[in-house]
């Protein structure tokens, strides 16, 4: 209604300093403009009923709309305009439109606050993975010359938008780690089978050269253990020798639950187990 009354008036009145005023006035103008549609229905029934009376035929009359205005003039009479106008423009239509006001602002500030608490809490955990590395975690691939060649070294990249921190790796020959198991002498040093490294920190999306060497076989079986500042990882790579070129099996997973697996890729031709999955 008050949107309603806003485009009739066009800015012709003032607005009070006092609400009540305020709403009171834009609804008696509303009012103003209903009694004068209704005067014009009046008007526009006074000339059906003298045009009637001067064919004086029932079918000169002016059709449904003529019918219509009859029954609305009929019942909408200024007395019962008055007295719906003055039984709605009381305090209580006043502390209605008041009370609606009042919970639209409070819907609407929920609202707006709802969102701010959002981007607090967005920007929070932005800053928290930025600061211990969120999702981003480190892998090895081998590097190869070409297919037929046997990789020379192990590469490690960074998968995701934030840094690593704290990024150390242990890398584990399994043939090396079950000959050591087999023999008394060396089986009280086999957790120590491996090679350490303390990378430190590593850019988001980036390549390092590790500098370990590898040592031609036919089937390479490696475990590689990274820990992070805020992940312990467990990568196995299995490098296979297929007719003349080399296939590569690679998995990433977290060690602690659930245990989901960050990273998988198996080359295409790569050997598989009769229940068609890789021994990893």
């Amino acid at each position: 209604m008050l949107l309603y009354v806003g485009f009739l008036c066009d800015g012709t009145f003032k607005i009070s300093s006092n609400n009540n005023d305020l709403l009171r006035t834009c609804f008696m103008i509303y009012c103003e403009h209903v009694s004068y549609i209704v005067g014009s229905f009046e008007e526009y029934y006074k000339k059906g009923v003298q045009a009637q009376e001067d064919k004086a035929s029932e079918k000169n009359k002016t059709g449904v709309l003529f019918r219509t205005t009859d029954l609305f003039v009929r019942f909408f009479t200024k007395e019962k305009m008055a007295s719906i106008i003055s039984g709605i423009t009381g305090p209580s239509i006043l502390t209605f439109i008041g009370g609606a006001m009042c919970l639209i602002g409070a819907i609407w500030a929920s609202v707006q606050q709802s969102n701010k608490t959002n981007e607090i809490t967005e920007l929070n955990k932005q800053i928290l993975n930025t600061s211990t590395g969120g999702d981003s975690f480190p892998y090895f691939v081998p590097s190869f010359s070409s297919s037929s060649s046997f990789p020379e070294s192990l590469t490690i990249l960074s998968e995701g938008k934030y840094p690593i921190y704290d990024l150390s790796y242990r890398v584990t020959d399994l043939d090396d780690f079950e000959t050591a198991q087999k023999n008394p002498d060396a089986k009280k040093n086999v957790l120590n089978i491996g090679i350490e490294n303390a990378v430190g920190n590593l850019p988001p999306n980036a390549a390092m050269s590790s500098g370990l060497t590898m040592r031609e076989k036919e089937y390479t079986r490696l475990t590689v253990q990274f820990t992070t500042r805020n992940k312990h990882l467990m990568q196995s790579i299995r490098i296979k020798k297929v007719g003349k070129e080399y296939k590569t099996a690679m998995c990433v997973k977290n060690t602690f639950p659930p245990n989901e697996t960050l990273y998988l890729k198996i080359d295409d031709g790569y050997p598989l187990n009769k229940e068609g999955v890789v021994e990893w």
